[in-house]
């Protein structure tokens, strides 16, 4: 009865880390596409800014 117990317990544990990776993982996915995007958006404002010197 306890090693069943324990199995589960572990199974729950390593369940739980695999999500949580998971989680941090896609978590920095969208991090990085929002810091791109906002890059971009930066880049083109400071080459609008660019083009208007006579």
């Amino acid at each position: 009865m306890k090693g069943g117990i324990i199995g589960v317990l572990i199974a729950l544990i390593l369940i739980s880390r695999i999500l949580v990776s998971s989680i941090l993982a896609l978590g920095t996915l969208v991090y990085a596409y929002t810091l791109k995007t906002k890059s971009n958006t930066v880049d083109n404002q400071i080459r609008d800014l660019e083009s208007v010197n006579v």
